[in-house]
């Protein structure tokens, strides 16, 4: 399984969407789900302990989760769930775990995967430079590591989850 950088610029040809463009879908049968080998789930434990043992700053969060997509140079249709940091770092440099076990024939396998949406930005200088940050030593994935400005929307910090079970309301119900 290869990592992929989901990017709707191909579709628009560069061109932002408008708010009335985009739907989101928002719904818990979009969730992370959790796989079946029980050592694959240890080993996100496993991992997540180790890097927490290292590093007491980190904190397990609520992330959004990108389950599908459709994009058009009009319309942008997302699919989003739930997912959590801890899980994220148990499967983010080790993707190839979840499509090296034993699954059903034809099942996708990128339901396993935390898949938790990012947004990130080149951020051009009217010079032509290019800015970069230093990542803290403190994060769990990537640290002192260089990087775009960007982040993760945290559904609990918009108060958005109430129930992680729950459906939840469409963001395009926010102001």
């Amino acid at each position: 399984m290869r990592r992929r950088c989901v990017s709707f610029l191909d579709a628009t040809s560069g061109a932002a969407y408008t708010r009335s463009q985009v739907n989101i879908e928002l719904s818990s049968v979009h969730n992370r789900r959790v796989h079946p080998s029980g050592a694959l789930e240890q080993s996100i434990h496993d991992v997540w302990a180790a890097k927490l043992a290292n590093n007491p700053h980190l904190f397990n969060g609520t992330k959004f989760r990108l389950a599908a997509f459709t994009a058009t140079p009009t319309r942008l249709h997302m699919e989003w769930g739930l997912t959590d940091y801890k899980t994220y770092l148990g499967l983010c440099s080790r993707c190839d775990v979840v499509s090296s076990l034993a699954t059903p024939p034809n099942q996708d396998t990128t339901i396993y995967l935390s898949n938790k949406i990012g947004v990130a930005g080149a951020l051009l200088t009217a010079d032509d430079k290019v800015c970069f940050l230093k990542r803290s030593s403190v994060v769990g994935a990537y640290p002192n590591m260089l990087d775009v400005p960007g982040g993760h929307p945290e559904p609990e910090v918009i108060h958005f989850v109430r129930n992680k079970n729950a459906i939840l309301v469409m963001l395009t119900e926010l102001p």
